[in-house]
């Protein structure tokens, strides 16, 4: 990723808190069912600079050229598929929610929310593909 964070950076300030980039052509992967195909969006947390959500404070901002301020990346795949609001939405959530204890009755697997909350938009059972 610091292929394409770093131009970013040389062009503009450490301004902001998450960078989103768009697929303009979806790979898939072989064999044909293979998990990752079913992906609409992916999150990377970059930088954790605070306690509670069940991950140990860390930065990795410099990495990609930032001088502190970004906290995550996230990928959309290309078209309808994962250009959409809920996608986003979810992607972004990761940030801070995807880890918290599974004793708050929020998430549904490891990274994922439940669908009884607000943060499913995306996940299955909803209206759109799980991510």
């Amino acid at each position: 990723m610091a292929d394409l964070t770093a131009p970013l950076y040389a062009m503009f300030p450490d301004a902001f808190d998450f960078l989103v980039f768009f697929s303009s052509y979806r790979i898939e992967r072989l064999p044909r069912l293979s998990a990752e195909n079913f992906n609409a969006g992916i999150h990377q947390n970059v930088r954790v600079n605070y306690h509670g959500t069940g991950l140990f404070p860390f930065d990795s901002s410099a990495a990609l050229g930032s001088g502190g301020r970004l906290l995550g990346l996230n990928v959309l795949d290309a078209c309808q598929r994962g250009i959409w609001g809920a996608n986003v939405t979810h992607e972004l959530m990761h940030q801070w929610s995807a880890y918290i204890d599974f004793a708050f009755g929020l998430k549904a697997d490891s990274a994922h929310y439940s669908p009884f909350s607000s943060g499913a938009a995306s996940s299955a059972g909803s209206a759109g593909p799980r991510t």
